[in-house]
């Protein structure tokens, strides 16, 4: 059974293998990585999109795909860390420009 949620301008779902090339892509714009401090290689993106999908496999939580009628827009969710005192962390990442042009906030 896939987790997803749709309202009327976006779907959520769980990241898949196939989602790769997208990711890639977002996390080498800089305007989409400006709270993040610094763009991603290829390599470096795709290691982290493996981890995200091992993450959520192993905890059963973590980041969902956000997706709008023209595709791709960037990641929400929790990130699940190793501290006891704080297991779970908010994350996310979008393109501004497709988030702006949605009329509002992610």
């Amino acid at each position: 059974m896939t987790r997803h949620l749709s309202t009327k301008r976006l779907t959520l779902r769980p990241f898949l293998a196939d989602d790769l090339e997208d990711f890639i892509a977002l996390h080498a714009d800089p305007d989409a990585m400006r709270d993040y401090g610094m763009t991603l290689s290829a390599p470096e993106a795709e290691q982290k999109h493996m981890d995200y999908l091992a993450s959520a496999d192993r905890h059963r939580i973590g980041r969902f795909h956000v997706s709008d009628q023209q595709g791709f827009v960037g990641y929400v969710g929790v990130k699940f860390l190793s501290a006891e005192d704080h297991p779970l962390g908010p994350t996310f990442a979008h393109d501004p420009q497709r988030v702006s042009a949605g009329g509002g906030d992610f």
